[in-house]
């Protein structure tokens, strides 16, 4: 339903503001009374329009929103939602992104083999070439390690 002291509302707002504008401006009276009366009609209309477009379309009064605190939809309310994790392990499907953190004592134990011993004799060697990336980032974890175990 419209509500007539909305469109009042707005129709004295559009009246007031045109008529204290032509008041400021060089216009005669009788084109200032026309155009406060032109301008109340139009806030009107646009209040009407609006008011028929939110109960249309954005209002929700049907009272469908509200749930009774007996009935069985309330009791059930969030029963379905699973927010609990399970402590079951992660397949490893081998795509996923490898992510190193610096100290980490379970990363090192989990190593190949492969690139330790590429580690180890590049380093007893003494070659001047650069270490690949993988032995980079060997090199890279291990260095903090030693750091730390040589400190008292």
């Amino acid at each position: 339903m419209i509500n007539p002291k909305n469109i009042a509302i707005s129709a004295c707002v559009g009246f007031f503001l045109s008529f204290f504008i032509g008041l400021v401006s060089d216009v005669r009276f009788s084109h200032v009374l026309l155009r406060a009366f032109f301008f109340a009609l139009v806030f009107a209309a646009l209040c009407v329009g609006i008011s028929f477009i939110y109960q249309r379309f954005l209002s929700n009064d049907n009272g469908s929103f509200s749930v009774e605190a007996d009935s069985p939809a309330a009791k059930t309310a969030g029963g379905v939602v699973n927010i609990v994790v399970d402590d079951s392990a992660l397949v490893d499907d081998g795509i996923t992104p490898k992510f190193t953190v610096m100290n980490n004592h379970a990363l090192k134990a989990e190593k190949p083999a492969s690139v330790q011993a590429n580690v180890d004799s590049a380093a007893s060697s003494g070659e001047g070439t650069s270490p690949s990336a993988s032995e980079h980032s060997v090199l890279a974890e291990e260095a903090p390690a030693k750091a730390q175990a040589s400190e008292p």
